[in-house]
């Protein structure tokens, strides 16, 4: 319990703002009679005294604090379980409604952060159409900047929402997913999507250029000539199955710009970035890749793909003190 009444007001004013992270509730001692004609000290024999729970709990800064924390440093599902409970602890409706509308935000983050592009799309959704909740969250600058985000990632969702397969709108969402677990520190994360991303680029240009939808079984009659001859005695059923390397290979071979790029970019070498995500532990080796590592690869990916970093969608930041 905390006791501020006998404080100055620095006093009291300091020990709130202590109790802030305490599981506790706020005591005040005041009285009927008080000496000084009502100003001064109350006269023994009048006391009452006024309990309350803690207000920090009850407005959930607390929890509004916590959450946005974990959820600008990517830990988006322990930020969304740090909402969830304080929308069952807070009691007035208009701040459930608001932890609502923030564990909405979140929840809708974390979907996308999974590649579950349609939940995070529906969540996103209902956090624009509940915007004036962000106000009461955030204020009015922190909130202007969400909204303007939301809009542009509610686009960027539809595409990888309609897509179905391999898209551009996928290579960009896999590169921006890469980024964002190495900001974590988690590099064999972060370049195994960039493996995947690059494979995804081979499949979108394989799809939309030369009609070969799906690379996990190719006809053998697509082949050009001198790639027929090399691969046909792997072939099964009349068509064959292409790796990464393979895709980029056939994309060389029709004459491609994204294929002959791959080859200037010298990924098709033994000695390329490609190698260690493959030397990975989450790959077929026992290493763990470091931030070299993975900067080197991210830089040949994005000039594969003709992409600059600055149109990867970018997740926002939470905290109240963020530009």
């Amino acid at each position: 319990m905390v006791d501020y009444t006998g404080g100055t007001k620095t006093m009291s004013a300091a020990l709130a703002l202590v109790a802030h992270r305490w599981k506790c509730g706020f005591s005040y001692v005041g009285g009927t009679i008080r000496t000084k004609e009502g100003v001064g000290l109350v006269q023994s024999g009048t006391e009452r005294v006024v309990a309350t729970s803690n207000p920090w709990d009850e407005l959930g800064y607390r929890g509004i604090e916590d959450a946005c924390e974990a959820f600008d440093l990517g830990n988006y599902g322990p930020a969304a379980d740090v909402a969830n409970e304080w929308l069952r602890a807070v009691t007035d409706p208009r701040h459930k409604r608001t932890f609502a509308t923030l564990k909405s935000l979140i929840e809708g983050y974390a979907a996308w952060d999974r590649f579950d592009h349609a939940a995070a799309c529906t969540r996103l959704a209902d956090v624009r159409k509940n915007g004036n909740d962000l106000y009461a969250l955030f204020g009015a600058a922190t909130s202007d900047r969400l909204l303007e985000i939301l809009r542009q990632h509610e686009i960027e969702l539809g595409q990888l929402k309609s897509a179905h397969g391999a898209s551009e709108a996928m290579v960009r969402d896999l590169i921006a997913n890469a980024r964002r677990r190495a900001e974590e520190g988690r590099f064999d994360d972060a370049v195994a999507r960039l493996y995947r991303a690059i494979e995804a680029a081979a499949q979108v240009r394989l799809a939309a250029e030369h009609g070969i939808s799906d690379t996990g079984c190719v006809p053998v009659e697509a082949l050009p000539e001198s790639l027929r001859a090399r691969w046909s005695d792997r072939a099964e059923g009349g068509t064959v199955t292409l790796g990464l390397q393979d895709a980029y290979r056939l994309l060389a071979a029709l004459g491609d710009q994204l294929g002959q790029r791959f080859v200037e970019l010298q990924l098709d070498l033994k000695t390329s970035p490609l190698a260690t995500r493959n030397q990975s532990v989450l790959a077929h080796g026992f290493r763990a890749v470091g931030q070299q590592a993975f900067e080197q690869l991210w830089g040949k990916v994005l000039e594969l793909c003709d992409i600059r970093e600055n149109v990867l969608p970018v997740f926002p930041k939470l905290g109240r003190n963020e530009p």
